[in-house]
């Protein structure tokens, strides 16, 4: 399916409110009811929206009939603001669904999220806050952000994403604290793969995308 991609500016919901800048990516030729993606990168300090895997993933949602929203994080230019370890992160993430909801042509009952080390623990802080969110894809969140208690009340479905050699989360690590969250879960392990998935981001969005096609009900 042919999509496109165009830059977008929206606030967060901190006050004062951040400038954000990211990118939405959408099939072309589809007036309306587009199941909604948020996107959250890695480490604000050596990574974008545009890191390999959030990239690449955004692009395969919208040639799957999806609208996928990247963004930069507050402190990581251009968006504004100054990082601030994830104590504020999670209000950007508010703004980009805030702003991608408001898009005619997304069906607001179907929003998910997408994140990937520190943006899959900023999707989970999120998502446990605001039931709107129907899934969360997690990749490799860090487990020792993972503290007892995180995410308790994230009743909704969520799929958690780990390289075999994850050298920031091993896997009993994750599972462990997996076990302890309510509802629909669900791993899956991608052989030969680290932390940030370098070389893997096939496999890696072959499971995302596939993921949240079932999910969406899309063809």
């Amino acid at each position: 399916m042919a999509t496109r991609e165009t830059e977008v500016q929206f606030p967060s919901l901190s006050a004062p409110p951040v400038t954000l800048v990211g990118r939405l990516h959408t099939p072309d030729g589809v007036a309306g009811g587009l199941p909604a993606v948020v996107l959250c990168h890695p480490q604000p300090l050596v990574t974008d929206m545009d890191d390999p895997l959030t990239a690449r993933v955004a692009r395969d949602l919208a040639a799957a009939g999806m609208a996928a929203l990247r963004f930069n994080l507050r402190g990581v230019l251009p968006s504004g603001g100054e990082s601030t370890d994830g104590r504020l992160e999670p209000l950007d993430v508010a703004g980009a669904v805030t702003w991608l909801l408001a898009q005619p042509a997304v069906d607001g009952a179907r929003l998910a999220l997408v994140g990937h080390a520190f943006g899959a623990w900023v999707a989970l802080a999120y998502a446990a806050v605001d039931t709107r969110v129907g899934t969360v894809v997690a990749v490799s969140p860090p487990h020792f952000r993972l503290t007892p208690g995180f995410a308790a009340t994230l009743d909704r479905p969520k799929l958690i994403v780990l390289g075999d050699d994850d050298e920031v989360s091993p896997q009993f690590k994750v599972e462990q604290w997996l076990q302890t969250i309510p509802g629909a879960r669900g791993l899956s392990v991608i052989p030969d793969a680290q932390h940030l998935l370098r070389g893997r981001e096939d496999a890696a969005a072959a499971i995302i995308v596939g993921y949240l096609t079932r999910w969406a009900g899309t063809p």
